[in-house]
């Protein structure tokens, strides 16, 4: 079941393209227009690779174990479904599965983690929709000629790696939003876009005293999760040793 998800091979097929595409000389001559078309057709071969990698795979390995999966995205969206799998009805029941707990939100807000992130996400998207917006109205060429060349700051700032790395955690957000051990994928992406929201401080503070504050916020909030951490692992060993299987709150 692992060879055949999706989620697997968006990361592979991530790395393969990004890989691919990433060259300095590349990225340095963009202009707004050309950078949002190179975005989406990366994203667009990322999708494309990962839905053939994962259908061949399951072809080839005649895997069809992971159709109680959408069932169980539909009852938690509360959209209308056939049957209950006993697969599926497991999933539900199963504490790890459940909606993501509000501790998780406040716990990210503290230190200005989640808002920060937030800033960034609109910040890019709104960023992304505008060049959309007027490349349908206006045109490439008449726009590409108001636009120019991206300022060497901004490029830095709205680059091909950190919409795309945004555009993976909205997605991933949602999952985890909907469950709850997916948490633990999203935590490391809101952790990585909002200390790329400090890079406007670059200009006033400079890059390695922005580094301090950083490594200072990373001390806080890992004090701060550790408690929770050794409570979950506490609730994971007496879960075991009842035989209730793994408990993640």
């Amino acid at each position: 079941m692992l060879l055949s998800s999706i989620f697997l091979w968006f990361n592979i097929s991530s790395i393969i393209v990004l890989s691919l595409f990433k060259s300095k000389s590349h990225i340095s001559n963009h202009n707004n227009v050309n950078l949002i078309k190179s975005a989406l057709i990366q994203l667009s071969l990322i999708f494309g690779i990962t839905l053939t990698l994962t259908n061949l795979i399951k072809i080839g390995f005649k895997i069809d174990a992971d159709s109680h999966i959408w069932t169980f995205v539909k009852a938690k969206l509360g959209l209308p479904i056939d049957a209950l799998p006993f697969e599926t009805a497991l999933y539900i029941c199963h504490g790890a599965f459940a909606f993501i707990d509000n501790g998780f939100f406040d716990r990210t807000t503290t230190f200005g983690m989640l808002p920060l992130y937030c800033i960034v996400v609109a910040i890019v998207v709104g960023f992304v929709l505008k060049y959309l917006f007027l490349n349908y109205y206006f045109g490439a060429k008449q726009l590409s000629l108001e636009t120019k060349i991206v300022p060497e700051q901004q490029n830095e700032f709205f680059n091909e790696s950190i919409i795309f790395l945004i555009g993976q955690s909205i997605l991933t957000g949602i999952m985890a939003i909907l469950t709850l051990r997916m948490k633990y994928v999203w935590f490391p992406q809101i952790a990585i876009i909002a200390s790329h929201g400090l890079k406007i401080f670059d200009k006033w503070i400079g890059k390695y005293p922005k580094y301090v504050v950083m490594i200072g916020i990373i001390w806080l909030i890992s004090t701060k999760q550790f408690e929770i951490y050794q409570q979950q692992i506490a609730n994971e060993q007496v879960c075991k040793k009842k035989g209730e299987g793994i408990c993640i709150n």
